[in-house]
């Protein structure tokens, strides 16, 4: 019997479409699970021998596209510039973009040998209406229904399937969640406070044209920033990285699309996937790499950011923004130095973590929070966002926080995949369905993430379990942790450092495999886990709330999970009591 695939749920009539497979949907998995639809997963990265060996296949395929492509942008715009300024600019698209291609392709080779005979309707649709212009707007295509039909479309047309038949039809694919992102970033959507930083950063500017010292967006305390500036400028600075909102009213007038230029993509007898994304990954370039390259150049000129300086220092903005990334190679290529701090928890502790390794190739210095990674790597102690107030209760409560999570997968990490997306929000519902505690549920709150990419955790644990109540997205989980007994990690990444440093009874769920992680890391789990900090099943984790809920502070304050927490942090995230002056002797010291 022939079934009919259908890449995703959205926007997808299924009243007219015989024996629906749907691939790679796993929050529809869950939340329709007794339909008569079949969902399918690719399980491949469920196997960490897999996981492990794809991510080094794609980072070899990376840097080789590093190189192809740096040749072409360099070709495409008469310039001779080195590698390392290219890789400033397009290095988290490239390995991000790379990332996703590859795990549709083998989807689509996993489903081919599934079933034997399979049907998709492939529409006739624009090229250009999915070419995003920089990082930022990529970051909500990758999250776009419609985008990521485009993909394995592509990929459909390129390769032969045995058991998969394309129907071409004429019907026209139009891409209508373009103008929702658009929307996003149009200026209407600065805030009044966004838009006096801006002329308040504009009007710095005017006047920081010589800046030796150029440090922005760190992590730090804004006033912490600005006396830094000023202690090794003697100049007033003030400075918040340049939305693509204030500028991309100028992209969008600019209609300059060049299809010639991205048509390198043929047909060759040999039908590789290192073949096809070559090709495939040119076609795609963001506009503001490609056409828009000059515009952009041009309207970074306008804004009169420190022409030479000595040094950058930043957290955040390397691969984020656009417009910085762009800034900044071209004062690297005119030998200003950089100096990258980590931003945020996972970074030298995951084997399988891009940016650790990407960040410290395109920095004269990383610093970090406590690890060692080679001998750029200078430890400086956690720099953390400061929590922006406290709520208080009239009773303590437990608080579970929710990691971000997309839709669709994009980043390779160590829970890459929709197979593990699954897992992960599996393990989420299969806990909130049984707690059946009336004293754990009257104090449990959940914290979700801010950002949601279309994500439907609200709705899937609000199934599981309708008694659960949620605290307000838009707060960080640390402005709850003065008023929770227990904090509850669903993940081991910045929020489980944080709140071990604050010494507040800590529990993790994580149900991945512990091989995933550095052997010095490894050791440290393993050991929290036998201490019961950390579960690697939804039912342990319950037992374990159950028995410590009325005096969680009896167990946390024994003297081996206090030993094993000071020790953890003092690799992983230390405090630095010192850490204004401590960076000025490294930027003093270095340059």
């Amino acid at each position: 019997m022939q079934k009919e695939l259908v890449i995703n749920l959205l926007n997808k009539n299924l009243h007219n479409t015989k024996n629906p497979v749907i691939l790679n949907d796993p929050y529809h998995s869950i939340l329709n699970q007794n339909s008569q639809v079949k969902f399918h997963l690719n399980k491949r990265w469920k196997n960490t021998k897999y996981l492990m060996s794809d991510y080094n296949f794609l980072l070899k395929i990376y840097r080789e596209l590093l190189h192809e492509l740096s040749k072409y942008l360099n070709k495409a715009h008469n310039k001779s510039y080195k590698l390392i300024y290219w890789e400033n600019i397009i290095g988290r698209w490239l390995f991000t973009f790379l990332s996703i291609t590859y795990e549709r392709w083998l989807s689509l080779k996993d489903i081919d040998k599934k079933f034997k005979k399979i049907k998709i309707s492939v529409p006739n649709y624009s090229l250009e209406d999915f070419i995003p212009y920089g990082i930022e707007d990529f970051t909500y295509y990758t999250q776009s229904s419609f985008w990521n039909d485009y993909i394995y479309y592509e990929i459909l047309k390129y390769f032969k399937f045995k058991s998969i038949k394309n129907n071409f039809i004429k019907k026209k694919f139009t891409n209508l969640d373009i103008q929702s992102i658009n929307e996003k970033f149009s200026k209407k959507n600065i805030s009044l406070k966004g838009n006096l930083l801006d002329k308040f950063r504009s009007f710095s500017s005017r006047y920081n044209k010589n800046l030796k010292y150029f440090i922005f967006e760190t992590y730090l305390p804004k006033s912490d920033e600005i006396e830094l500036n000023y202690q090794l400028n003697k100049k007033f600075t003030f400075f918040n990285s340049i939305k693509l909102n204030h500028w991309f009213h100028r992209l969008n007038l600019s209609n300059n699309f060049d299809l010639d230029k991205r048509m390198k993509f043929s047909k060759s007898k040999e039908t590789s996937f290192q073949n096809f994304i070559k090709n495939f990954c040119i076609k795609n370039l963001p506009k503001c790499y490609l056409e828009k390259f000059d515009l952009t150049n041009r309207i970074l000129i306008e804004y009169e950011l420190p022409s030479n300086p000595k040094m950058i220092f930043t957290t955040l903005v390397i691969s984020r923004n656009t417009l910085m990334d762009i800034y900044i190679s071209n004062k690297v290529k005119d030998g200003t130095k950089l100096i990258i701090a980590q931003h945020g928890g996972a970074y030298g502790q995951n084997k399988i973590h891009w940016e650790t390794i990407h960040e410290h190739s395109i920095s004269d210095n990383f610093l970090s929070w406590g690890f060692k990674f080679n001998k750029k790597t200078k430890k400086l102690g956690t720099i953390r966002k400061q929590s922006k107030k406290k709520v208080y209760f009239s009773k303590k409560i437990i608080l579970l926080e929710i990691r971000v999570r997309t839709l669709y997968s994009s980043t390779f990490r160590m829970d890459a995949g929709a197979i593990n997306n699954y897992l992960y929000i599996k393990s989420i519902y299969d806990f909130f369905l049984n707690i059946k505690d009336k004293n754990i549920l009257k104090d449990l709150r959940v914290k979700l993430h801010q950002k949601t990419f279309g994500s439907k955790d609200k709705k899937l644990i609000i199934k599981a379990n309708k008694k659960i109540r949620f605290l307000d997205s838009n707060m960080g989980s640390k402005d709850f942790y003065n008023s929770s007994k227990i904090v509850i990690h669903t993940s081991i990444s910045t929020g489980h450092l944080e709140s071990l440093s604050e010494n507040v009874p800590t529990l993790i769920l994580f149900i991945y495999d512990l091989n995933l992680f550095s052997k010095k890391t490894r050791d440290y789990l393993r050991k929290l886990k036998k201490l019961k900090v950390l579960h690697d099943n939804y039912q342990s984790l319950i037992n374990h709330l159950k028995k410590i809920n009325n005096d969680p502070n009896k167990w946390w304050n024994n003297n081996e999970i206090q030993n094993i927490r000071k020790r953890y942090l003092n690799d992983f995230a230390f405090n630095n009591y010192n850490m204004k002056n401590d960076l000025l002797k490294i930027i003093k010291k270095k340059f």
